[in-house]
């Protein structure tokens, strides 16, 4: 047991080797110890297993459906028929337009970035500076 936990990890396979492992020790416990209680072994109840059932629950489902989707198309005819010969609608027409080619052109370079002005030192500088307009 040990052996296939440590090279197979948390699979089926061991989870299935663990629960037959404890109910062995079960066994033997119950065999050297007799408490008088007898144990059975549960199966599964044929009148609700769903796989023995499943082909006849198919086949009844089928048999019930069958006439009730008859008995709709008989009820319920289509009067008219949605797809079929007569006039049909006019045809779009097409013009097609010789378009020129269009050409990407490249943008000229951006213009530079004013500088910033540089502290000066000294007295020399006017506190108001007028700009001329360009």
């Amino acid at each position: 047991m040990n052996f296939l936990t440590h090279r197979l990890g948390s699979t089926v396979l061991v989870a299935l080797a663990d629960a037959r492992a404890r109910q062995d020790r079960f066994q033997r416990l119950l065999a050297d110890h007799p408490t008088g209680i007898r144990i059975r072994i549960r199966h599964k109840n044929p009148d609700v297993d769903l796989k023995r059932a499943y082909r006849r629950r198919l086949l009844q489902a089928s048999a019930a459906t069958a006439p009730l989707l008859a008995g709709l198309f008989l009820l319920f005819p289509e009067r008219t028929p949605t797809v079929g010969p007569g006039p049909r609608p006019p045809m779009a027409v097409v013009q097609l337009q010789d378009i020129p080619a269009t050409s990407q052109r490249v943008r000229p370079p951006a213009a530079p970035r004013p500088r910033m002005p540089l502290a000066v030192e000294g007295e020399d500088v006017p506190e108001d500076v007028t700009i001329a307009s360009t």
